[in-house]
């Protein structure tokens, strides 16, 4: 009679799930180091998840600026706080833009910049920029965009009279308005214009001086030229705006 083969037995194969849970976890320790700042700042309050994540430049790409110094003395009755992305390329004009006002206006404004959630009313500046003191209860303003302007703690405004008048929020990072093809730019963008930023500040201004407020939207046009020069560059430090004579 044939001898009976005897069965295999099968062999045994480790399982690679715990070295990848392994891998995972440490993954995730490294990341939370790195990230460490952001984190912190998420939890604080000072900036929010999406502003975070969308912050970040694409791999491969250096951020294009970063913030400036506060422009203008503590002590000036009309405070701006310009909220943005630091170092995305699309919020850039609205740091310029600010930057420009805030030079023509050395005196009478004081413009601070930073990204996340900022408070309404008298709410520390952005990124710790600023020394005001935080309002009891002040909730986070509504800018309805990841980047925004408030005036004096205001996100809304009123200009015009009469058939005239408009309410507008000074959102997003640029006005873009749209030519009309009769050489005239009628508005587009988020609804406002950079004559609307002269006409909104020139009214804080009365408001706080019983002063009349002297911006022009070509006056502020050309202060961007120069503020474009002086925008602080990641390589080249954070140079104040010289003021606009």
């Amino acid at each position: 009679m044939a001898k009976e083969q005897a069965p295999e037995v099968p062999v045994k194969r480790k399982s690679l799930l715990p070295k990848l849970v392994l891998l995972a976890a440490l993954m995730l320790v490294v990341a939370a180091i790195a990230n460490l700042k952001d984190i912190r700042a998420i939890a604080s309050g000072e900036k929010t998840f999406t502003s975070v994540l969308y912050g970040r430049s694409p791999l491969g790409m250096r951020p294009t600026f970063a913030f400036p110094e506060p422009l203008g003395p503590q002590s000036a009755k009309v405070k701006v706080r310009v909220v943005c992305q630091e170092g995305n390329s699309c919020h850039e004009p609205l740091v310029v833009l600010w930057m420009a006002v805030g030079s023509l206006e050395p005196e009478r404004l004081r413009v601070e910049f930073g990204s996340g959630m900022v408070n309404a009313g008298e709410g520390k500046g952005p990124e710790g920029k600023g020394e005001g003191k935080e309002a009891k209860g002040a909730a986070p303003a509504e800018l309805g965009c990841e980047s925004g302007v408030l005036i004096n703690g205001q996100t809304k405004f009123e200009i015009g009279s009469g058939k005239e008048k408009r309410v507008l929020y000074l959102t997003g990072p640029t006005s873009a308005p749209v030519p009309d093809g009769a050489g005239k730019s009628v508005e587009g963008g988020h609804g406002w214009t950079v004559a609307d930023v002269a006409t909104i500040v020139n009214q804080a201004i009365a408001k706080a001086y019983k002063q009349p407020g002297k911006l022009t939207a070509e006056a502020i046009n050309a202060a961007t030229i120069e503020a474009s020069k002086q925008i602080p560059r990641p390589d080249k430090g954070a140079p104040k705006v010289t003021p606009a004579h």
